[in-house]
């Protein structure tokens, strides 16, 4: 009888337990793509202020071969898309030349036109940040009906 019984109960307790690891494995699971989501937003931000500050630097003709190392390292620690190759290629470029090169180069470029840089928009990590705070408030409203119905 006992051999029958310690299955029978061990099956039970599983079956109460299921759940709550199920959805511990969901969570975990979604919180791990939303973090990747976030971190893969903050690397395309990175770039574009890079190429904004790029931009800025070669319009007032402040552009030295220490930023455009900076530069460099930035696109090194985050990748290169296809879409900023052409920037990529040109700091690259300017990295051949000497100095003096640079200078000669930054100061024709000084009385240039001001440019208008493009805006940036965070829209999925928006989206993410109003989902887990909603998630949130409905997770500590249940808590706090749930505590309020035991008093």
């Amino acid at each position: 009888m006992n051999g029958h019984l310690l299955p029978l109960l061990l099956g039970w307790l599983l079956g109460l337990l299921a759940p709550a690891i199920t959805d511990q494995i969901k969570r975990v699971r979604s919180i791990d793509r939303i973090k990747a989501a976030i971190r893969e937003e903050l690397r395309a931000h990175a770039l574009r202020m890079t190429i904004a500050n790029f931009r800025i630097d070669e319009m007032f003709g402040q552009l030295d071969r220490e930023k455009l190392q900076r530069i460099r390292g930035v696109y090194a620690k985050h990748g290169r898309s296809v879409k900023h190759d052409s920037l990529a290629n040109l700091v690259e470029q300017m990295l051949g030349y000497t100095d003096e090169a640079i200078a000669a180069a930054m100061a024709k470029r000084q009385n240039r036109k001001p440019l208008a840089l493009p805006g940036s928009d965070s829209n999925a990590m928006n989206s993410r940040i109003c989902r887990l705070k909603s998630q949130n408030s409905a997770n500590s409203r249940k808590k706090s009906n749930g505590n309020s119905s035991t008093s």
